[in-house]
């Protein structure tokens, strides 16, 4: 890099540092004991059956008019819904507590000071989670200077074997690749607690080819297989490169799909079904 780009790089940090000081004047951060709620109906089913249907999305926080109604209309049959940019405004909050027929774990990244809305990732199940928790990124945004929190919940199974965790990600963005390959360590770090099976799925805001990479390796190596979808060039891109992912460990994968035509948020939701491989 020549020293020209070194010092325009240089100024733009400056700048967008003094930006972040700022930043923490329009949001609070929740008390660890105020980083989850639980909301909706009571979970149908003790544990999940031998086959079940995963949605990810990535919902905008719920700014596009149709988003209501697209989520209805896609979680329909679906056993495990993760969503992320989850937005709790008091209308939003109804909504998933007595229109969105499924059990919710919400987890918080931050909250607006202006009107107290919240925002984070939330995990939504027709099977009651056995445990549910999460971790809060190890860098904030650059810009804004906000957290990220991942979202893990487990789940029996069918049988007498471990547990299930599904892990919910929307990972930091505004960041260097060294911060983002930091976030996506911790949360690997987590799954590999868990000795049964496992779904990690959400926006990974991999928009660099070097994000992408590492995450892609990372996961094989932590004995994840990336699940391909048919028109996976309908997921939301990025300079090229794909936001939204989903990884399975222990499982398989068919009837992946992603949902190319809804226009209620930004990304494109997604939906797999897994069951265990022989």
């Amino acid at each position: 890099m020549g020293t020209s780009k070194v010092i325009l790089s240089t100024i733009l940090l400056m700048q967008l540092m003094l930006v972040s000081a700022k930043a923490g004047s329009w949001y609070d951060i929740p008390s660890p004991s105020e980083r989850m709620a639980d909301l909706g109906a009571v979970a149908k089913y003790d544990r999940l059956p031998q086959e079940f249907s995963i949605l990810v999305w990535n919902t905008y926080k719920g700014k596009k008019p149709s988003f209501k109604q697209d989520l209805l209309a896609i979680s329909q049959n679906k056993d495990i819904v993760m969503i992320e940019e989850a937005f709790m405004t008091d209308d939003l909050e109804v909504f998933f507590d007595s229109q969105f027929d499924f059990h919710s774990w919400f987890a918080c990244s931050f909250d607006y000071k202006k009107n107290g809305f919240k925002t984070g990732v939330m995990t939504s199940s027709k099977v009651r989670a056995q445990t549910s928790s999460y971790t809060v990124a190890p860098y904030r945004e650059i810009v804004g200077n906000t957290p990220k929190v991942t979202l893990y919940n487990t789940y029996k199974m069918p049988g007498r074997g471990p547990n299930l965790m599904v892990a919910n990600i929307h990972a930091i963005n505004s960041v260097t690749a060294a911060m983002h390959k930091a976030h996506i360590d911790q949360v690997f770090q987590v799954l590999a607690s868990n000795p049964g099976p496992a779904v990690l799925g959400g926006d990974f805001n991999t928009w660099s080819k070097k994000k992408l990479e590492y995450l892609q390796t990372k996961a094989q190596k932590s004995g994840f297989v990336e699940v391909n979808f048919p028109n996976g060039a309908d997921r939301k891109m990025t300079f090229g490169y794909p936001l939204d992912h989903i990884f399975l460990k222990g499982l398989c994968a068919k009837d992946s799909h992603v949902y190319g035509d809804i226009m209620g948020s930004d990304h494109k939701a997604m939906s797999v079904k897994v069951k265990p491989c022989p």
